[in-house]
């Protein structure tokens, strides 16, 4: 399933470079491929083949997807300065948090507002924004702008979702020594 997640969002991103309608589609399976994500731990638990090397590997996988989603915002038109900084941010939010864990930080430290929900809702708002671009008629420039402005609100919530991680974690840390 995890495997199957990763593909799945590689799918999403090679039919937005189609453009066109095309991102309309890619919408549908990245949908899909956070359903996989979400399903490949429980189905682990379920069946009692949950394992650690199981929990590195969604992680993993994760950080693929994570970096691909991205690659799907900067294909419809946003930046790829603005795009590295989100990827950047996410990769950071994620180190931070798997590091905290390695140094006996329980759970995830917190829930922030760049989760990989908000990193899926970041693309398909994305890809239903360009191929409805495309369906309306919209000037390239137009479709930019909107780009932009969706990467922007992606970056500004990674940011925001970092800090937040990161006060969490210096808290949870502090008092473990």
């Amino acid at each position: 399933m995890t495997a199957l997640g990763v593909i799945a969002t590689a799918i999403a991103l090679c039919l937005t470079i189609l453009g066109d309608w095309w991102p309309l589609l890619a919408a549908l399976v990245i949908v899909l491929a956070a359903l996989l994500d979400g399903i490949d731990g429980a189905i682990a638990a379920q069946t009692g083949t949950a394992s650690r090397w199981g929990r590195i590997n969604d992680s993993v996988a994760d950080r693929f997807s994570d970096v691909m989603l991205v690659g799907i915002v900067v294909v419809v038109g946003a930046p790829p300065w603005l795009g590295a900084t989100i990827a950047v941010l996410t990769l950071i939010l994620e180190i931070t948090r798997a590091t905290a864990q390695a140094v006996g930080m329980k759970g995830p430290g917190t829930v922030t507002v760049w989760e990989r929900p908000s990193r899926v809702i970041l693309a398909v708002v994305a890809t239903v924004s360009a191929g409805s671009w495309w369906c309306a008629g919209l000037s390239s420039a137009v479709a930019s702008g909107l780009a932009l402005f969706i990467a922007a609100i992606g970056a500004a919530l990674a940011l925001i979702g970092t800090v937040q991680l990161g006060i969490a974690v210096r808290r949870q840390t502090r008092r473990l020594g």
